[in-house]
């Protein structure tokens, strides 16, 4: 089910420049890929380099523009690395719309002229699920009881259906959210 994809797709909304840590994988790339598709441009920050030049090369084979998507190779926890990752985005676009930390850190309370929302996008199936879903058995025994593998996954969201609630987040940003936690179910938002 795309309910999510086809509400956000109809948002037009160009030119907004994205910072995305985690962008390499799940629900990061999935991000990545949605705000491209709605004309944003992106730097991706994520510790997989590999992974992030099969993002670049997902973007290119979708027939969006080279210079939609560029990355910095490292983790955005360590100070040096989101400094250059900030000044990427700001040498190659000019300025930073948005920032995506999939470190989740809320700074609602502490930083009152920066808006923050942390989410809760429910059941999203990646590959890091994939191959963990087994091996965490405590973490899963709830859905290992009641769902298979396969069964989990058609039951699940999408990367790219993340990508459309949260760039509905980006683009509409709802103030009454600030500094809260929501999940991808919140009616306003449907």
């Amino acid at each position: 089910d795309r309910k999510l994809k086809e509400k956000f797709s109809k948002m037009i909304t160009q030119n907004l420049v994205l910072v995305v840590t985690g962008a390499s994988a799940g629900i990061g790339s999935g991000i990545v890929l949605v705000a491209i598709q709605n004309g944003a441009r992106v730097i991706g920050c994520s510790r997989s380099s590999e992974k992030l030049e099969t993002l670049k090369n997902e973007v290119i084979k979708r027939g969006y523009s080279v210079d939609s998507f560029n990355y910095v190779v490292g983790d955005a926890s360590n100070k040096d690395v989101a400094k250059t990752t900030i000044e990427k985005a700001i040498e190659l676009y000019g300025r930073i719309d948005a920032a995506l930390n999939m470190l989740t850190a809320c700074l609602a309370e502490e930083e009152k002229e920066i808006q923050t929302i942390a989410i809760c996008p429910g059941p999203v199936f990646t590959e890091s699920l994939e191959a963990n879903y087994s091996k965490r058995a405590p973490y899963f025994k709830a859905f290992q009881e009641k769902y298979s593998i396969k069964e989990f996954r058609e039951r699940s969201f999408h990367p790219e259906d993340t990508g459309h609630y949260v760039w509905g987040l980006i683009t509409k940003f709802p103030t009454e959210f600030n500094g809260k936690f929501v999940l991808s179910t919140e009616p306003s938002l449907a």
